[in-house]
């Protein structure tokens, strides 16, 4: 893999969703999410899932947003390195995924997949 050129880090990424609690359902059904309070304020707690430590190496939210939310996004694609990607993969079908790519080893790549949650949003799986 090519080396960064930048100090620019991505920390988020933001899925839209129909229902956000059917969502979390599948999210923690296919790939072991625990959503968590990521920040709490005054008027409001906001959840997400939260990868490593903010200001460390690892860092990263996401959110599952829905329909009342002000910056809902349309579809998404998202990709996480798994430990096995044939059991990853069908865990996510089990949980309801639709299969997009079937497991296939691209030249140049690792051994890949791609799912779709029930919202019609892009998860790449890849061989970690």
């Amino acid at each position: 893999m090519p080396t960064p050129t930048t100090t620019l880090t991505p920390v988020q990424i933001k899925i839209g969703v129909s229902d956000p609690a059917a969502a979390r359902e599948f999210y923690r059904d296919a790939f072991g999410l625990t959503e968590t309070t990521v920040r709490h304020t005054d008027d409001a707690d906001y959840a997400g899932y939260l990868f490593g430590e903010y200001g460390q190496p690892g860092f990263f939210l996401i959110f599952l947003l829905g329909p009342d939310s002000f910056d809902q996004p349309d579809r998404s694609t998202v990709g996480f390195t798994v430990p096995d990607l044939d059991a990853a993969h069908e865990r996510a079908l089990t949980a309801g995924a639709a299969e997009a790519v079937a497991i296939n080893a691209a030249e140049g790549m690792p051994r890949d997949s791609a799912v779709t949650d029930p919202d019609d949003n892009w998860i790449w799986l890849y061989q970690g």
